[in-house]
């Protein structure tokens, strides 16, 4: 085994976790000095990449753990969840009379003479959607109150049935969340294993048909995506590094592992997006401001453009094609690695 250097450098790790590959870069925060690693990626549970990989890393250049400042990380877990339908069980609780939102979505066709095209089936079947009598006005004023109870005894009859997580979208509530944190609330009392997403948290925006289908991702993606880092905190514990790591936000900032286990739909661009940024800091750098990134993987390329040094920013996009109304950068995917 080789023996940790003394040195009084703070090193930094950045992870990219791809569909074949699971990519490292090390630096020294001292002398600006770079490593590299690559592992095969684990599928079936990233952490055990991304802890194997970080571990080969520090062994093969000598670097103590507990000198590792900053571990950040791109992944695509929760969009390959949604694109291979690997979520778990979802309902959707609803305004009564809005049951249908996420099936009859908009008129607009993107390929309106293809008739192979069809439209993906929506992440919450239709017999777990399900109405709640209440409703707010335009303004977020109640009209009927939700009874609590009977929500509370739909929970129960949920989990018992194998849902593990349910998202509550009302109408108006981006005015008032009054009704949903109420049925939240009623939910997590009774079923506390649920996993429980409410639009007005997700994305407080009007439009129906995007803000639950935004929700309803959220909550499909959420448990597994909730076990994945917790698997990876503890892994990165047991590493020897002493920090936690941070996950990068489809608009190409950072985010704390707790803000992601309730917004896993945050991250559905994070690996594609951290590259965009990362090639307009290098394009500044080398004063070149307009610029394409092509970024090909084992399963697919992503391009963008970068103008006027900045990347461009989009505030809705089709996943898997559900809609997703959350900024990003503004990626093409192209599914062919």
């Amino acid at each position: 085994m080789k023996q940790f250097e003394a040195r009084d450098s703070m090193y930094r790790i950045g992870v990219d976790v791809g569909g074949t590959f699971t990519d490292f870069v090390m630096v020294d925060t001292a002398d600006g000095s770079l490593a590299f690693h690559k592992v095969p990626s684990t599928p079936h549970d990233p952490s055990s990449a991304i802890a194997a990989g970080i571990a080969e890393m520090l062994e093969l250049n000598g670097v103590d753990p507990a000198s590792v400042g900053y571990v950040g990380h791109g992944t695509t877990v929760a969009t390959n969840m949604v694109i291979e339908r690997r979520g778990v069980p979802t309902a959707l609780l609803t305004t009564k009379g809005f049951r249908d939102v996420l099936a009859i979505g908009r008129q607009t066709r993107p390929s309106l003479f293809d008739w192979s095209v069809r439209k993906p089936e929506p992440l919450v079947g239709r017999h777990l959607r399900i109405e709640v009598d209440e409703r707010l006005d335009k303004n977020g004023t109640p009209l009927v109150s939700p009874d609590l109870d009977a929500v509370a005894e739909l929970a129960v009859r949920l989990r018992d049935s194998g849902v593990k997580a349910v998202a509550v979208g009302f109408l108006h509530s981006y005015r008032n969340p009054e009704h949903e944190r109420a049925a939240r609330d009623a939910i997590k009392r009774v079923a506390p294993e649920l996993y429980v997403s409410i639009s007005s948290d997700v994305v407080a925006e009007f439009r129906e048909y995007e803000r639950f289908s935004t929700t309803a991702l959220n909550a499909y993606v959420g448990p597994r995506t909730q076990q994945y880092l917790r698997r990876l905190r503890e892994k990165i514990a047991l590493s020897g590094i002493n920090i936690e790591p941070l996950t990068f936000h489809s608009n190409g900032g950072l985010l704390p592992v707790q803000t992601v286990e309730e917004l896993p739909v945050l991250t559905c661009l994070s690996g594609p997006a951290a590259g965009v940024i990362g090639s307009a800091r290098i394009g500044a750098d080398i004063g070149e401001t307009e610029i394409i990134t092509f970024d090909v993987g084992g399963t697919s390329t992503d391009v963008s453009l970068i103008t006027g040094g900045r990347a461009q920013f989009t505030s809705s996009r089709l996943v898997a094609g559900h809609p997703v109304r959350m900024p990003m950068v503004d990626i093409h995917v192209i599914g062919a690695g």
